[in-house]
């Protein structure tokens, strides 16, 4: 089972260009910074904080990394032969573990003689996220039956079962005889 959500990369949007260049920070020497006014610097901090607004990062760009690009997340093995005999003619529950196995990791990978490394993104082993709770139910096929007879849900063969049950009770509270029946005399009326 593969676990998938709907990602959409968000449509980028370009800054509008100023008309007027933007000037540069004067540049102030050794003296200037030794000299210059705490109040001044945080003055010049404050413009340059109001003039670059921050905006949080985009959802696709929070998972980058961690899903697919088809927004795969999470990917549950199931061996349904492993709980056939559980699941046989009633509902049984059971874990099963999810693992991510999309995401990426920075490897720093440089040689021993340089001291120069180049950053490159690897694929990540993959790592249980989670857990799925799921709810089985095997009934088999019965021979000569078609699809069409063959409940569409869980919720239907529950039914299904629960009313073949009660029949079944039904019937087995109607005592059946068989012999001989005489009589002594007299009309029975038959009806």
């Amino acid at each position: 089972l593969t676990l998938q959500m709907k990602l959409e990369e968000p449509k980028q949007q370009r800054p509008s260009s100023p008309t007027k260049a933007p000037s540069s920070p004067k540049k102030q020497g050794a003296f200037g910074r030794f000299f210059g006014s705490p109040k001044k610097r945080k003055e010049e901090s404050k413009i340059q904080e109001i003039k670059r607004p921050v905006t949080p990062p985009s959802f696709y760009e929070l998972v980058q990394g961690l899903v697919a690009k088809d927004g795969s997340f999470a990917r549950a093995y199931v061996s349904l032969n492993e709980h056939e005999k559980k699941a046989y003619g009633r509902p049984y529950s059971v874990d099963i573990k999810c693992f991510n196995e999309w995401a990426m990791e920075e490897v720093s990978v440089g040689s021993s003689r340089s001291k120069k490394s180049v950053t490159q993104l690897q694929r990540r082993p993959p790592y249980e996220i989670g857990k799925l709770e799921l709810l089985l139910l095997y009934v088999p096929k019965p021979k000569g039956a078609k699809d069409e007879d063959m409940p569409k849900s869980m919720n239907s063969a529950v039914r299904a079962m629960r009313e073949a049950e009660e029949r079944m009770q039904h019937t087995s509270s109607i005592q059946e005889f068989q012999g001989h029946l005489s009589q002594q005399g007299g009309d029975c009326p038959v009806g």
